[in-house]
Order: C-alpha cells, then structure tokens, then sequence
C-alpha cells in the first residue's frame, strides 16, 4: 500500500507499507521523511520490519540510511530480538491485580 502524507512534515512519511493479509497487521514499512529534515540531512530513507511474536506483531529490524553534508553516507540498524511476552494479568473491577489463591 502507497503512505502519502496530506500534509509535509518531518514527523511523517511517504512510502510503503505491507499489511499482513491475515492479521491486518503492518509488517513491513520503507520510506523517507514527508519534509526535509534540516540542512545537514540531504537525504533519509527507512526500513522497518517486524515479526510475529505469540499473537503481536513486534520490530524485528530499523535500517536508516541517511546522506549527510560533508560525511557522506550512513547507516544506522537496529536489530530487536530475545522478545519475551508474558501473559495477561487478570484484573478487578477496581482495576488491581486480582489474586488467585
């Protein structure tokens, strides 16, 4: 699916996005800032993946790539990993942790 922002701004994005057809989950999103991001910054692109984890759809990878002035090309990954859900914990009415004994 094509993400095309009604409006520029450095806090959004246009690009792509993958919806998992069986879970209407986002599995997938790439693309770049909506609006520049500043003077240093010439160009920005992303990559987020994630994974399923039990029942949530959890990141699994960041990669930015960014062309910075007088630097020149770099990449940042961030690899999300050891994920551990725990199950629910069953509350009250009052909203406190419900002790089963």
């Amino acid at each position: 699916m094509q993400a095309v922002p009604k409006r520029r701004d450095k806090y959004l994005f246009e690009g792509k996005v993958w919806i998992d057809a069986e879970d209407y989950a986002v599995v997938r999103i790439e693309g770049q800032p909506a609006k520049k991001l500043s003077f240093w910054i010439q160009r920005a692109d992303f990559v987020r993946q994630y994974q399923k984890v039990g029942d949530f759809w959890l990141p699994e990878r960041d990669m930015t790539f960014v062309d910075v002035r007088l630097y020149g090309k770099k990449v940042l990954t961030i690899d999300h990993h050891d994920y551990s859900v725990n199950s629910p914990v069953a509350t009250n009415r009052s909203g406190e942790n419900a002790q089963n004994f």
